[in-house]
């Protein structure tokens, strides 16, 4: 079995968002400048940090390109921490166009835990999640 065309948009997603993060901490840790660098109150620990979570995230991306069990599982537990996080966004008195938030994390956790999903990653040598 092929790997299924939202499989492969999520990996690039999360590829993209730890490109994005790895560029955030190199610029926060003054690895590299694009434009008026930040000091002193931890930013250089807070750079570090968001570097460290990029690198995660372009593992995810790979993970999931190569059907691995872990990324789909990731997948999973972040979209969790999502519907928290929107659900006290929308309990805070947020506006309609917060339910947004709510929305995608619960599709992104439906489609995760399609039976198809979970036999593309199981055909593919390891076991399902």
């Amino acid at each position: 079995m092929s790997r299924p065309f939202g499989v492969i948009l999520l990996g690039l997603l999360a590829t993209l968002v730890g490109v994005m993060y790895v560029f955030a901490g190199l610029r926060l840790t003054t690895a590299v400048t694009f434009g008026p660098v930040e000091s002193g109150n931890g930013v250089w620990f807070s750079g570090l940090l968001t570097l460290i979570v990029g690198l995660i995230w372009i593992g995810v991306g790979g993970a999931l390109f190569s059907l691995q069990a872990w990324g789909l599982l990731f997948c999973e537990i972040m979209a969790i921490f999502g519907l928290i996080n929107a659900t006290f966004i929308l309990l805070s008195g947020g506006s309609q166009a917060n339910w947004g938030l709510f929305v995608l994390p619960l599709l992104v956790l439906w489609y995760c835990n399609r039976p198809s999903i979970k036999a593309a990653f199981s055909e593919a040598g390891v076991t399902a999640v």
